[in-house]
């Protein structure tokens, strides 16, 4: 039966039948669709279509999407993310051998995940050119805005430094702890992406005064009131959105580093990690459309 129906949804979707209203009254017994290689011909010029319509739309920005370092790298966290949720849910569950051993093949994805993102996390500079006279973080109109970036990205250098550390202990290349130099990044990255949710929501209180002055202010016309509102509307909800993101993350990091009052469960976690990720990808998406 759904065999059937997805046959006749193709059958009336490709057929150039439906194109023209007379075909399906009476159509012309010389007409050239009615022939079969007139009919293959148009068959094969619309999948033609179609799979050049999907190349361009689809295909083509996914391939830019990952041809990015930061685009491999949130497509890894969102798949490792969604496993270490599937992980979270069987814990969940009650015990089996079936399910024991699924735990076992979902904790060997996700570890493999995180140690092939940590690799991948070698010579990353960002952290260091965002520091460097002439850069955004100086362009920050308050003092205060300007130090979170500052702690923020010092923060991520510390913690790429431990970071790297776990993968050359992890190697046997350095002695020590790889357990404790991981806990020590990710709450490092916990204290990043905490100074990241207070730069973000730090941008609201002045944006909020600057809106009441223009309010008192204002004496155009009502549509172009309106366009102007919502224009504040859509930069204040990005504001609130990456915000929430950055606390998601804080929560995410806090967890794996096991900071005191930031423990939760795996399915939690691995949720807000693909909430998180959905975004990050999601941004990287828009840009890569934007500049097609």
């Amino acid at each position: 039966m759904l065999t059937e129906l997805v046959l006749n949804f193709l059958v009336d979707w490709l057929s150039p039948l439906e194109y023209d209203g007379r075909a399906h009254i009476k159509p012309a017994e010389n007409d050239p669709r009615l022939r079969i290689g007139e009919l293959l011909r148009w068959e094969l010029s619309n999948a033609l279509r179609a799979g050049e319509w999907i190349s361009s739309r689809v295909l083509q920005p996914v391939n830019d999407v990952l041809s990015r370092a930061d685009g491999r790298d949130k497509a890894a966290r969102l798949v490792q993310y969604a496993v270490r949720l599937a992980l979270g849910v069987l814990s969940r569950l009650s015990p089996s051998a079936a399910r024991r051993q699924l735990a076992l093949t979902f904790a060997k994805v996700v570890s493999t995940l995180s140690d092939a993102r940590r690799t991948h996390r070698w010579l990353k500079l960002a952290p260091l050119l965002a520091l460097r006279s002439g850069s955004p973080l100086w362009s920050e109109p308050s003092p205060a805005g300007r130090l979170l970036g500052m702690a923020s990205q010092l923060s991520t250098v510390v913690f790429l430094g431990f970071d790297h550390r776990r993968w050359l202990q992890q190697h046997g290349l350095v002695s020590g702890s790889a357990a404790r130099s991981g806990r020590y990044a990710m709450r490092l990255l916990a204290f990043t992406h905490a100074c990241n949710a207070l730069l973000a929501l730090s941008k609201l209180r002045p944006r909020l005064a600057s809106q009441q002055q223009q309010r008192q202010q204002q004496d155009g016309a009502a549509q172009e009131a309106v366009e102007t509102e919502e224009e504040r509307r859509r930069a204040d909800g990005l504001i609130w959105r990456e915000g929430g993101k950055q606390l998601l993350c804080m929560l995410q990091a806090g967890h794996n580093g096991q900071v005191p009052g930031l423990q939760t469960d795996d399915a939690l976690v691995g949720a807000m990690g693909v909430l998180t990720a959905s975004s990050d990808l999601a941004a990287i998406w828009r840009g890569v459309r934007r500049t097609r």
